[in-house]
């Protein structure tokens, strides 16, 4: 996932220099700027806090090509399951084993609504009720 290009567009979207999007997601922005220039990933936590302070869908980081939309309840209830699971998994390597698996789901997800697209998309159109023609 290219972590540097979505904080970047997420700045973008929201018209935020570096200094304030780093301002109010609680972070420096030379943090910021690590992650803008590829030299770190962002946390679980730090997405966390961009996700909660922006109020936009947690897949947007996942999902390549996930546009910027507005969390929903679903968004929220996942979130918490991230934040649990990397409370009780302190251990890098199983945080590490965490985010990987949050990916693969995300993944799932976006293939299931591909398919469900293509599906709507090959579906004959049902007559409509009324007068018919002869």
């Amino acid at each position: 996932m290219n972590y540097q290009k979505k904080i970047k567009g997420l700045r973008d979207h929201f018209n935020k220099s570096q200094t304030e999007f780093a301002k109010e997601i609680g972070v420096s922005r030379g943090s910021i700027c690590q992650i803008e220039i590829g030299k770190h990933k962002p946390t679980l936590e730090l997405v966390t806090r961009i996700v909660e302070v922006y109020k936009i869908d947690v897949h947007y980081f996942f999902i390549e090509g996930y546009p910027i939309k507005p969390f929903t309840s679903e968004t929220i209830g996942e979130l918490k399951e991230i934040n649990i699971l990397a409370e009780v998994n302190e251990e890098k390597e199983l945080r590490t084993d965490i985010e990987r698996c949050l990916s693969d789901i995300l993944k799932l997800k976006e293939k299931v609504i591909e398919f469900e697209e293509k599906t709507n998309a090959q579906k004959p159109e049902t007559p409509k009720k009324g007068k018919q023609s002869i």
